[in-house]
């Protein structure tokens, strides 16, 4: 994919193009000392489509300190092409972004150079989990504003909009730790799970797992977040320390 011999290459996914028939591969590289972000297009058969790899992401805080960007994952586009999720961070914190482009390699329409910040709050976030769904990605992420982990949630639309409030949507502030959290979503049920290992007890971890339903009101797509599940803790599940699977 990329024989550079002056740098490695992780933090990579495969993701195919909705739109003809193909393959993006999307990966860290730190040729450049930090990691930034590459991707390259195949067609089905494995041979490239691109003459050569796409530099997509390069962070440098306050134009000048490089931050490592880290590929979390990616996935196709509604609209052509594909959206990446990644970390972005330093010494300084860390956060959390979403970049598009489009067949061409180029920034889709509506995005920004270098990634959409996904939280605008001062601290580290990191991402978890994220799943497609009809409005757009949905991603869940780990965020220490409280001083702990805490779970939170934000939605991205397929043309770079936040969809939640621009700090995130607060899935669990428990005291103590939140995190490690999974999702998916169900087209049939128009709704988004969502379950995190959860260490409240301070003594050991439980499961516990809420829903995010989207629905049509007056027009406009507004979305409900449901009351606590206890998947497996305390009153239901003997013997503790239960965490999650995924």
């Amino acid at each position: 994919v990329d024989e550079n011999p002056q740098a490695s290459q992780e933090f990579y996914t495969i993701v195919p193009a909705l739109q003809g028939n193909g393959v993006y591969y999307v990966y860290s590289d730190n040729r450049d000392f930090a990691n930034n972000i590459y991707v390259h297009q195949f067609d089905l058969s494995g041979n490239p489509t691109w003459s050569s790899p796409i530099k997509i992401v390069e962070t440098l805080l306050d134009g000048f300190l490089p931050s490592d960007d880290n590929v979390i994952g990616a996935v196709s586009n509604l609209y052509g092409g594909i959206v990446v999720l990644f970390n972005s961070g330093n010494f300084l914190g860390t956060n959390i972004n979403a970049i598009s482009i489009n067949s061409n390699g180029e920034i889709s329409d509506g995005w920004s150079n270098n990634g959409n910040i996904l939280c605008g709050y001062d601290s580290d976030q990191y991402i978890e989990g994220f799943v497609s769904t009809p409005y757009g990605i949905l991603v869940t992420f780990k965020d220490n504003r409280t001083g702990s982990a805490d779970v939170y949630a934000q939605l991205i639309s397929w043309s770079g909009d936040l969809m939640f409030d621009s700090n995130g949507l607060v899935v669990s502030d428990a005291i103590n730790d939140q995190e490690s959290s999974s999702i998916d979503f169900s087209l049939e049920l128009n709704k988004a799970l969502i379950c995190w290992e959860d260490f409240r007890l301070g003594t050991e971890y439980d499961l516990y797992c809420k829903y995010i339903g989207f629905e049509l009101i007056d027009g406009d797509d507004d979305y409900q977040l449901s009351t606590e599940i206890e998947l497996a803790g305390q009153d239901n599940t003997s013997g503790g320390n239960q965490t999650n699977p995924f």
